[in-house]
């Protein structure tokens, strides 16, 4: 142990007396990895772990409460004393918890001992935790614990189902084997979760119960005897669990088919064909899943049609529990029953199918069917919007049905095709959870996926939610309308201007009556309409609309706060870079908006050009044009200087023989040295040029490109025709004697530039002849 530690001994006599912020600071202490030493075991963390021991076996909830976090924080940080005292800690935990959990009542009746219940359970679970995965420890400890912690667990569950699910629902997936023999109970209190006050627990706690049930599923329930006669046939891993989740998905055909009796499924034959193909598994434990009792719905009481919702809720939430999951085991899911189920909820709809001939027609009635239909439609939405993440790529063949199906969603008008605004506002949760459905599979769908009007109605009906909500609309319409009917007496005058007077904020300042949207959801909407413009094509009004909107709010939100939010931002980009069929750009106006972003986009559509860092990296010999280049230009060089050199060898005999004055060999030799640095003067300025050309040929942009090697090639005919003069002067300056060898060469040569010339247009490089006298003079005596 270092000489900055406290002492073992000391932090063990500060336990029960210390509280408050001392107590963290002696709990913070214990995390120094001074104390992870097997020698002080026997000695120091001895005297610790008895301490620890009476804090837990005190009667006063404080010191209890203290007791299990120092019991944490040990065990986290101190494995010498998880796995010697492992055992102990465990041991007086569950007593513990096990005396609370027979005394519940007592126990939670004031708000500290629900405090210390609620760590002892805590405490337990993350001990468990600790364990789990240590051999030897977990076969010595926590396998003979876990036959008395679980029945604990489970009792509590009735009444604690937030704070104990968690912790059974873990067990069941990691030590399956140990909780078999208690799986029958937990399946009895879920099954009391689920029908009697499933509705009063909040969203967490509900995925917590139907994910447990799921998982209790993972063992044979209620094992039969086996059928000797089958008993040679295997059995797939998934078998029980695939008959938890086909009997749930059974269930809801009998909640359709009850809807028959509000709608007429006959007037449309595919309704009938798609009620009749749902799934209806039966099988020989049909009645141990079926827990649910009858449904009790009377016409007469419209509000008891709402059961028919709740039920539904139900099962539901114990398919997508199935489906989600993780297995220990590879499961065998029925898309397509799955897919069937959510097309035949989303079809529930008072815009597409008729209502029953000879149904009772009072407003509340009507009105709690659409409300119903409404609701079980956002059932629908809710499984496809939960399994599309899971099973995406295996509901892909499925989606044009359930797009088409997921189209009557949107509420319209009698008789027409326009979206009811109205009845929008209803819903609103329903369509912001197909917006979010939406942006998760339309990239995987393809950009032209046809599917119908969806889309258009959808853009209108997210344009709308953007809109603020004024309360005082509907008030200040019927207010109106009151006032149009005269007939009204004084008295009826004066409790008019009693009611005018009590309500006068509504007229002297209705804006105070405004829901205004949060960043957050127009973030949400924003991500929508940039999914819906990036991978999907829109008619063009549609797009129009989006732009407006984008424009509009992005500059008035820059002059409130100076800046332009990100989902903002994002959606002006998918404009700028997705215009759809529109000729005009809103780049011009997204640059202004956005200079302050500092947005390289921008700047590369504003401003094309080649990334000019890369191209002059590059030497110019390894280019393969100039490499062509320049090999030619060195081939007509040595060329010339060959020919040049044959034609001086072989005359200087001759001049030496005549004697004549006009033509010594260093005269000749000269000028020959004079015409060839001319010439090599010429061929580096053209090469030259032809580099800087080359440059700026990756400079600029195609239109320019074309002039510039026009002009190229005007200077390569130029140079084709200096050397015509050059071969001109050089002749003028030869010994008579070869004349007529050089007629000939000039002849060649003349007809090498005319070719050369008829070539000019394609851009290729001039060549000079290689002049063999002796091959010249061979062919002339043949």
């Amino acid at each position: 142990m270092g000489a900055d530690s406290i002492p073992v001994s000391k932090i063990a006599n500060l336990l029960e007396s210390t509280s408050g912020y001392e107590f963290q600071a002696v709990l913070q202490s214990l995390t120094d990895a001074q104390y992870v030493n097997q020698q002080l075991l026997k000695s120091e963390l001895f005297i610790l772990v008895n301490r620890v021991l009476k804090l837990l076996r005190s009667g006063d909830d404080y010191l209890l409460w203290k007791g299990c976090n120092v019991i944490l924080v040990l065990c986290a940080y101190n494995p010498v004393i998880l796995c010697a005292h492992a055992d102990v800690f465990l041991k007086e935990l569950y007593l513990k918890l096990e005396k609370k959990v027979e005394y519940y009542s007592s126990s939670v009746s004031s708000e500290q001992g629900r405090i210390v219940l609620t760590n002892l359970v805590h405490t337990v679970g993350y001990l468990i935790d600790l364990i789990r995965g240590k051999p030897a420890v977990t076969r010595e400890v926590l396998t003979p614990k876990l036959s008395a912690i679980i029945p604990t667990f489970i009792k509590l569950s009735q009444y604690e189902p937030r704070l104990c699910l968690p912790f059974l629902k873990k067990l069941l997936y990691k030590n399956t084997n140990t909780f078999r023999p208690f799986v029958n109970k937990l399946y009895n209190v879920l099954v009391i979760l689920l029908t009697k006050d499933y509705q009063s627990f909040d969203v967490a706690t509900k995925r917590l119960i139907c994910d447990t049930f799921a998982y209790t599923h993972l063992i044979k329930l209620n094992p039969q005897t086996k059928n000797s006669s089958s008993g040679h046939h295997s059995v797939r891993k998934d078998e029980q669990y695939r008959h938890g989740l086909l009997l749930v998905l059974s269930q809801i055909r009998p909640l359709i088919t009850l809807c028959g009796e509000l709608f007429d499924f006959s007037a449309d034959f595919e309704m009938e064909r798609l009620v009749a193909s749902l799934p209806d598994y039966q099988g020989e434990n049909f009645n141990s899943v079926g827990f649910f009792e009858a449904l009790d719905v009377d016409m007469n009481k419209p509000f008891t049609l709402w059961r028919i919702s709740e039920r539904l809720d139900v099962l539901n939430n114990l398919i997508i529990s199935f489906c989600s999951l993780a297995t220990p085991f590879a499961i065998r899911v029925p898309i397509g029953g799955i897919s069937k189920v959510i097309q035949a909820l989303l079809n529930l709809s008072v815009d597409y199918l008729p209502l029953k001939r000879g149904l009772r027609r009072d407003a509340e009635l009507l009105s709690v069917i659409e409300n119903l239909s409404s609701k079980m439609q956002h059932e629908g939405v809710k499984l496809f919007q939960n399994l599309a993440p899971i099973y995406g790529r295996c509901l892909i063949p499925f989606y044009p049905e359930l797009l088409g199906s997921l189209e009557l969603i949107v509420p319209t008008r009698k008789g027409s095709t326009n979206v009811d605004f109205q009845r929008v506002k209803k819903i609103r949760p329903a369509l912001k959870d197909v917006f979010e459905l939406l942006s998760h599979i339309l990239p995987a769908m393809g950009r032209f996926f046809d599917d119908g009007s969806l889309a258009p109605k959808l853009v209108d009906v997210a344009l709308h939610f953007t809109k603020s909500m004024n309360l005082t609309l509907s008030l200040l319409s019927g207010i109106d309308q009151s006032d149009k009917k005269g007939g009204s007496n004084k008295k009826d005058k004066k409790s008019n201007k009693r009611l005018t007077g009590s309500m006068s904020d509504v007229f002297s300042h209705p804006e105070a009556f405004t829901i205004e949207n949060s960043f957050e959801f127009y973030a949400f909407i924003n991500e929508f309409l940039t999914t819906m413009i990036r991978h999907k094509s829109i008619p063009s009004n549609h797009h129009v609309k989006i732009t407006r909107y984008a424009i509009q709010n992005a500059t008035v939100l820059n002059e409130q706060l100076n800046y332009v939010p990100a989902s903002f931002r994002d959606l002006l980009r998918a404009l700028v870079l997705c215009p759809g069929s529109e000729r005009c750009s809103i780049l011009p106006m997204a640059v202004s908006l956005l200079k302050k972003t500092g947005d390289e986009l921008y700047g590369v559509i504003c401003n094309p050009r080649l990334p000019l860092g890369v191209v002059h990296s590059i030497a110019p010999a390894q280019l393969p044009e100039y490499a062509e280049d320049q090999s030619l230009e060195d081939n007509n060089a040595s060329s010339t200087n060959e020919s040049l050199s044959l034609e001086e060898t072989t005359e200087v005999p001759a001049t030496e023989q005549n004697g004549g004055p006009d033509a010594t060999p260093a005269t000749s030799h000269s000028q020959c040295e004079i015409i060839e640095t001319h010439v090599e003067t010429q061929e580096e300025s053209i090469e030259n040029e032809l580099s800087k050309h080359r440059d700026k040929i990756f400079k600029r942009r195609s239109s320019d490109a074309d002039i510039k090697t026009e002009e190229v090639s005007v200077k390569v005919a130029k140079v084709a025709r200096d050397y015509d003069v050059l071969e001109e002067i050089v002749s003028e300056q030869i010994d008579n004697g070869a004349e007529d060898t050089i007629a000939e060469r000039a002849v060649f040569v003349e007809q090498q530039t005319e070719r050369r010339e008829a070539d000019g247009d394609s851009d290729s490089d001039f060549e000079i002849p290689e002049i063999v006298l002796e091959e010249d003079d061979g062919e002339d005596e043949e």
